[in-house]
């Protein structure tokens, strides 16, 4: 095994090894009509863009960061529908038909990016895999469900990951892309009727006649709004209160062609310590991918250690493994339910709806959910999929005991960053690299020192007034609350902030 430590100067904290090229489009300049503004241009947007389209409707795509700048383009983008455990779960809590509904709005949505994916796509295995006795059971029963629920899934022993006894495993028609270069094509290919604008949104306001979009340049008249940011950035039904944010991280690093393993499998572990696994390749070949340590974003400092753990990890248990030539981390908001979030975004209905809680599986899930409501805007029908994954739908015990358990912890995490903030006074600058929040008279201040420069900004995130905590892998202030992140200059990342800190 190589356990070679050397680096790449392209080994930047925080920078995909995707090759990005940014699309960026004119802002919204005075006023803008459509039948759908959609805000957010990742692959859920993008998807409900070209799916309104086709149905006839006008649609005014805003996004605030160019193509492939969003968390879409920070995936390792498999593209499959094995969601590691996810049928044995969803048929225990929703029932056997659920998953089978499951299955087959994935499936439509992963023919839907291959049909659109061109050369950007790879035909890959992918795989479950489990390392523990009490794992293997855990294959076998999802294995189970996933043939219950439509799939054709097998559990194998001889699989190529690293200390794996079985796994399940889907081989026909799963594969992989560069989520950058895969958003360029949607953008190229999007039909006519759609306006795409980089701009910064700061508001929506509901009207009898549908709902106003304001952007810091105009305003987009829409008789419908979809919000597709991830967790959404105007929510007045309170999807920040039922979804986890949760960051992870990726690192990859180059490898010997000849140790990388034949059909280059996709896989991912059972249970924690999870370790999510793919190949891609460059101008000077293969690149392994490793992905993991996941935690809710802005608890997990120093995230230095998570970077240094997949590396090691891989050098570990991969032969053949050199330099670390990009590393980054994601970000992903989980469903109480295992189900996404795809409606109006309150309950009695309206002109605003949400896509949300896609769980780590965006690409499918994002397309099913956008492919779902696409249906419901042009043709107003529900589809079997679009009930399932509804935002009024009747919550189950499980649903109800994650969110009180996690909105106790968020109220904890309010008062402890408060509370620290006030007991900390200043002090010298923080060396090269690192960042603290402290007190400065009556306020909490967030001090950071990067490439030299001192920056100092509010520590109180403006989404709903959280204290922040500095990221040092990744150089960002991060909220425990809810997961907005900012750049260490106070700039949004992501939302659900839209303002700066």
């Amino acid at each position: 095994m190589s356990t070679s430590p050397d680096r790449t100067p392209s080994a930047r904290p925080d920078v995909p090894v995707w090759a990005r090229t940014p699309v960026t489009g004119p802002p919204v300049e005075g006023r803008v009509d459509a039948d759908v503004a959609v805000i957010g241009a990742g692959i859920t947007g993008l998807a409900l863009a070209h799916e309104l389209a086709d149905r006839g409707a006008s649609v005014a795509l805003v996004a605030r960061h160019p193509l492939g700048e969003g968390i879409t383009g920070r995936s390792n983008a498999k593209i499959t529908v094995l969601h590691q455990l996810v049928y044995a779960d969803v048929a225990r809590r929703h029932g056997t038909e659920a998953a089978r509904t499951y299955a087959h709005a994935n499936g439509a949505a992963v023919d839907w990016i291959r049909g659109r994916a061109g050369e950007a796509w790879q035909d890959r295995p992918v795989a479950t895999v489990a390392r523990t006795p009490e794992e293997a059971q855990q294959v076998a029963d999802e294995a189970e469900a996933a043939r219950a629920a439509g799939l054709d899934a097998h559990v194998e022993s001889d699989v190529a990951f690293p200390d794996a006894t079985r796994a399940v495993v889907i081989r026909g028609g799963q594969g992989q892309v560069d989520p950058a270069q895969l958003l360029v094509r949607l953008h190229v290919a999007l039909p006519d009727g759609v306006a795409y604008r980089t701009d910064t949104v700061t508001g929506v306001a509901e009207r009898r006649d549908g709902a106003r979009v304001r952007t810091r340049t105009g305003t987009v008249r829409a008789r419908h709004v979809v919000v597709a940011t991830g967790l959404p950035i105007i929510d007045r039904g309170g999807f920040f209160a039922l979804c986890e944010p949760q960051a992870s991280y990726l690192v990859a690093l180059r490898q010997d062609a000849a140790a990388v393993p034949e059909g280059e499998p996709m896989m991912i572990t059972a249970s924690e310590p999870k370790r999510s696994v793919r190949w891609t390749a460059d101008a000077d070949g293969p690149i392994l991918l490793v992905g993991g340590e996941g935690h809710r974003t802005g608890a997990g400092s120093p995230t230095t250690l998570r970077y240094e753990a997949l590396e090691s990890w891989a050098r570990q248990r991969y032969d053949g493994v050199g330099p670390v030539v990009a590393r980054w981390s994601a970000e992903d908001f989980m469903s109480p339910d295992r189900l996404p979030f795809a409606g109006p975004h309150l309950r009695f209905g309206g002109p605003v709806h949400v896509v949300t809680g896609l769980s780590k599986w965006g690409f499918s899930l994002g397309v099913a959910c956008a492919t779902a409501l696409a249906e419901r805007l042009t043709a107003g029908r529900t589809t079997a999929w679009g009930e399932l994954v509804d935002t009024a739908r009747r919550p189950d015990l499980g649903f109800l005991a994650t969110t009180a358990k996690a909105n106790a912890e968020v109220g904890a995490r309010m008062v402890r960053g408060w509370a620290r903030a006030a007991a900390t006074s200043g002090g010298a600058a923080p060396r090269e690299g690192e960042g603290r929040v402290h007190r400065c008279g009556l306020r909490p201040c967030a001090t950071a020192t990067v490439d030299g420069e001192v920056l100092e900004r509010s520590a109180v995130c403006t989404h709903l007034g959280g204290i922040v905590t500095w990221n040092d892998g990744d150089r960002t202030w991060d909220c425990p609350l809810h997961g907005s992140r900012f750049e260490a200059d106070g700039a949004v990342r992501f939302g659900p902030a839209i303002r700066d800190i």
